[in-house]
């Protein structure tokens, strides 16, 4: 029977372990989840409404093409411009409100992204505590609840939001590899790896990366040899669908990611490239980059 005595090992900086009283740690971060998910929610619910990017319309549009039955693509021209699984999210959410009628589906996918960054934030926590202790966790925590950027990407259909959640579970997993023996966390960490890699693939190369290292650090070696090889394997084998979907509809190439990389090293480097987002303000052709109005 747990009583409001029952305690929470956490790490403290630089000293071990202490024991800090869970009646401590749980209102405060309440408190930091309250602030988090309020923030949020407010600003998705008075925001306008509409899609203003580009990037945005795309990923809207693969959603609605793929519950069409057309598959997710853009057009017959642009079938592997987006990763799969933020359009997936969407369709998702797009069908639920089509079965329910319980919102304006952009909004209910916007409602949803509050929740998911939510969840971020106990993440970080987790994570934070893990490594550094109770205090240093509430610190990290209350920064992501706060930071403006993560505010902003949750009521824009962008995959940035769901992004930052793979990435602090993957990160949470591998945290709990490093501590822990169980098996199940290298497979989680894996498994986020790969859904990761399936919502930005410009994260591909972080897991071939993050095994090297692992390798080269972790004690003892046969150990860090299987839990290499089970992140590696699950990762692979999330990526082998979409992978082999591509294979097809380019007719014999491997792509495990996108077709895009043009397009974002053009907008890095490219003539009049200023380290922010510019791909509106380019003259593309529609060929190359599909417009759209806003929705």
């Amino acid at each position: 029977m747990h009583t409001d005595e029952e305690v929470l090992r956490v790490s403290a900086e630089g000293e071990g372990q202490s024991e800090v009283p869970v009646r401590r740690v749980w209102p405060a971060l309440s408190l930091v989840l309250a602030l988090a998910l309020g923030l949020r929610l407010g600003y998705v619910v008075t925001r306008a409404d509409g899609l203003v990017w580009d990037d945005a319309r795309h990923y809207d549009r693969i959603a609605r093409n793929f519950l069409q039955g057309d598959g997710l693509m853009l057009d017959e021209h642009h079938r592997v411009e987006r990763p799969p699984l933020y359009p997936l999210f969407l369709a998702g959410i797009y069908l639920i409100d089509h079965h329910l009628h319980v919102a304006d589906d952009l909004l209910l996918a916007r409602l949803a992204q509050v929740l998911i960054g939510g969840a971020t934030v106990l993440l970080i926590w987790w994570t934070a505590r893990r490594l550094f202790g109770h205090r240093s966790a509430l610190c990290a925590a209350l920064f992501a609840a706060v930071y403006p950027f993560f505010v902003y990407y949750t009521g824009v259909l962008l995959s940035e939001t769901l992004a930052i959640f793979l990435l602090a579970l993957a990160t949470a997993a591998l945290v709990e590899t490093w501590e822990e023996r169980a098996l199940q966390y290298p497979v989680a960490a894996g498994a986020a790896l790969g859904l990761l890699c399936l919502t930005r693939s410009s994260f591909l190369l972080l897991t071939p990366l993050l095994v090297v290292v692992w390798l080269l650090v972790k004690r003892p070696r046969k150990r860090a040899l299987l839990e290499s090889v089970l992140v590696s394997v699950i990762w692979v084998a999330v990526l082998v669908p979409w992978t082999a979907r591509n294979y097809l509809v380019t007719h014999g190439r491997f792509v495990p990611g996108t077709l895009t990389a043009g397009w974002s090293l053009y907008e890095a480097a490219g003539p009049g490239a200023d380290g922010g987002p510019r791909m509106e303000r380019v003259e593309w052709s529609q060929q190359v980059w599909p417009r759209e109005t806003s929705a």
